[in-house]
């Protein structure tokens, strides 16, 4: 299960990652149920494809906080009464009362279950948090039979000490990707960022690269994504930005345009701070597009050994923003090595047949225990 599905995606990267899971897996003869609030625009099938079944519903009107406080009462209802009938399931936990619920109620029906957090249970020290993760993360995690985590850093946080864990039941799992081979032809001169539009990912950067001098020639600049709280001012920046060099604004699309849209770009920008393995670079990637990232970023370090494109320092200006999009779009033997690049890397490290063979034995193992 994942907390929400919706038109453009606005719940962002472990949707993505899910509807990669159950397709692959539904290839490999599993038998899958997907449960997820809903805002009731999305069709079972464009975010469930290969399952057998799939429990959605609205949030209750006033459900307090962007995703975190939501809650589909008949939606939780009908997923916990289907629990009994899995043999193990798989929780892609934020700290959201939905997955929580979903994930207390499979302990408390000892129902075999696995979580994976995304690296959206970073340490919080506010009095709030620490009683929401004394009553809910902690539980959670400690019933899980196993936890997935991206990164090493994502291990650290997960820290068996912190969480009372053992170090069995943590279990690497990277994203991955199917491979794809657009035609070149099809390229434009686009530099896109694409992403939900909140401060830790920076949009507002973006926009400023696309306005200095050094901004290369011919190239335009795209947005694409919902909002998270800097919609607005987003737009009041465009206001004030000439007509000829003002970039599109598209707003949050579903993922097959995202995907056709990453594959006529030349680049793509994510000048996201902390950011834990992102759904987006990989699908760029997974296209043949290099990518433009800063160095906290849980991929940054694997783009940086294959060449598949440029890495930031984090406290980076639009300057340099600018500079990196000219250096890979401005010069075409430097994009076509990173194109390849980009391609070898995917295949070596993030293709989604390893990660999908991960899980199969990790289900396996859980329900034989």
């Amino acid at each position: 299960m994942v907390t929400f599905v919706g038109r453009g995606n606005p719940f962002g990267g472990p949707v993505a990652v899910m509807e990669e899971q159950v397709a692959k897996l539904s290839d490999r003869g599993f038998t899958l149920t997907v449960a997820a609030m809903s805002d009731g625009l999305v069709s079972a099938p464009a975010v469930a494809r290969g399952a057998e079944a799939v429990i959605m519903g609205r949030p209750v009107p006033g459900s307090a906080g962007w995703f975190s406080g939501m809650l589909a009462p008949r939606t939780l209802m009908r997923t916990i009464r289907s629990l009994p009938a899995q043999d193990v399931v798989h929780v892609h936990l934020a700290r959201d009362l939905f997955s929580m619920l979903v994930a207390l109620a499979c302990r408390a029906r000892r129902v075999p279950y696995v979580v994976q957090p995304h690296g959206m249970l970073v340490p919080k020290s506010g009095l709030l948090a620490r009683i929401y993760d004394a009553l809910l993360t902690g539980p959670v995690l400690r019933g899980a039979r196993r936890v997935f985590y991206l990164t090493e850093r994502e291990r650290t946080e997960l820290a068996p000490i912190k969480w009372e864990l053992s170090d069995r039941n943590l279990v690497p799992l990277s994203n991955g990707v199917v491979q794809h081979s657009p035609p070149l032809s099809s390229r434009r001169p686009y530099a896109t960022f694409a992403s939900r539009l909140n401060a830790r990912k920076r949009p507002l950067l973006f926009l400023k690269a696309s306005q200095v001098a050094e901004r290369p020639r011919g190239v335009r600049f795209l947005i694409c994504g919902p909002d998270g709280g800097e919609l607005a001012a987003l737009r009041r920046e465009l206001e004030n930005v000439p007509r000829e060099r003002r970039p599109l604004l598209v707003g949050g699309q579903e993922r097959p345009r995202v995907l056709n849209l990453l594959a006529l770009s030349k680049v793509l920008v994510l000048p996201s701070l902390n950011e834990p393995f992102p759904m987006i670079a990989l699908e760029a990637l997974s296209v043949g597009t290099p990518v433009v990232l800063c160095e906290s970023c849980g991929i940054a370090d694997d783009v940086a050994a294959y060449g598949a494109g440029l890495i930031l320092a984090d406290e980076a200006s639009a300057g340099d923003v600018a500079a990196a999009v000219a250096a890979i779009c401005g010069d075409e033997n430097t994009w076509m090595r990173m194109h390849r690049a980009a391609a070898q890397l995917v295949r070596e490290k993030y293709g989604i047949d390893t990660v999908v063979s991960t899980l199969a034995g990790t289900y396996r193992t859980v329900v034989d225990e």
